[in-house]
């Protein structure tokens, strides 16, 4: 199991613009997601496993989770041609 914690829960911004009301960010960039996707697939082969599994929340998160989405995909398809 490898878990990204840079960029999720662990590094939430929150503001409270006054009592009961609650802001939280999240900031996921492009280079930091492609940084966790290497270390992972780069595991997997070093482990001789075969399948890396990508939990995210891009139904609900399109955006931020769906780069993450994305930036696996690419690297999975990487590692298949390269194979």
């Amino acid at each position: 199991l490898v878990r990204e914690s840079t960029q999720d829960e662990y590094s939430v911004l929150e503001n409270q613009f006054c009592p009961g009301v609650v802001e939280f960010l999240k900031i996921m960039t492009k280079s930091k997601s492609y940084t966790f996707a290497e270390y992972a697939f780069d595991f997997a082969m070093k482990n001789n496993r075969e399948l890396v599994t990508t939990i995210h929340k891009a139904k609900f998160f399109k955006l931020g989770y769906g780069l993450v989405r994305q930036i696996a995909e690419d690297w999975s398809r990487l590692l298949w041609y390269c194979g």
